[in-house]
């Protein structure tokens, strides 16, 4: 009687699983496209958002019921990611940046504990050393602002929020990729590698468009 009980539980978590995962990868990248459409794109990353909190909600269940840590420390790798990228907007509070404050010091032990896992699964050690490294960089560039918030600004925010959840989508993708075509090398590393390319990229458009905006208000001071 056990064991269907736990085939049932583990299928009821599994499916919703799936599904929001799907929708999460689908919204996620027309909310990437779209990214200079603020409607489209809003409306995309609230569905992106919604469906990701799901589909990591049950990853860690799944971990749990399989007693699966590598599963379950790449689902808090991922959850940070979508609630930084989330959350960052609200940094300028300062009960906001307080309680992120000491919530990113604990998930920085969860990112260290990566780093020494690899030691001990050669199978998995690519990927927990890469993730468990852009944890780690993150939560401390995080906790860098949170200790001087007179740097904060929305343009920071901003590269924040891409850098962010844009990082979630690109576990989004890699966990799909890895479900259907095997987790080699190429599955676990190249959505990281061609993603961060992109996310490279729109940083840097933001901040031309800053520079191009600092400079037009500086030339209308020079003639007004």
């Amino acid at each position: 009687m056990i064991g269907p009980m736990n085939e049932i539980f583990h299928q009821s978590i599994l499916l919703p699983h799936i599904a929001t995962g799907f929708v999460a990868c689908i919204c996620g990248l027309v909310a990437l496209v779209f990214f200079q459409k603020i409607k489209w794109h809003q409306k995309a990353g609230f569905l992106f958002k919604w469906n990701l909190g799901v589909c990591l909600l049950t990853a860690m269940l799944l971990a749990l019921f399989a007693e699966d840590l590598f599963l379950g420390l790449i689902g808090v790798f991922s959850a940070y990611l979508l609630y930084a990228g989330v959350r960052c907007f609200h940094w300028e509070d300062r009960a906001v940046r307080a309680f992120d404050h000491q919530l990113f010091r604990l998930l920085l032990f969860a990112f260290i504990l990566m780093l020494v896992l690899g030691f001990r699964f050669s199978a998995f050690r690519l990927p927990l050393w890469v993730f468990g490294l852009i944890g780690i960089l993150m939560v401390r560039s995080d906790l860098y602002y949170f200790r001087r918030p007179h740097l904060i600004n929305r343009l920071l925010l901003l590269k924040k929020h891409i850098a962010r959840v844009g990082g979630a989508f690109i576990a989004t993708i890699t966990a799909a990729m890895v479900t259907n075509f095997g987790g080699s090398w190429q599955s676990w590393l190249l959505p990281t590698i061609f993603g961060s390319l992109v996310i490279a990229f729109l940083q840097w458009k933001i901040d031309q468009k800053s520079k191009d905006h600092s400079s037009s208000n500086n030339t209308i001071k020079t003639f007004s």
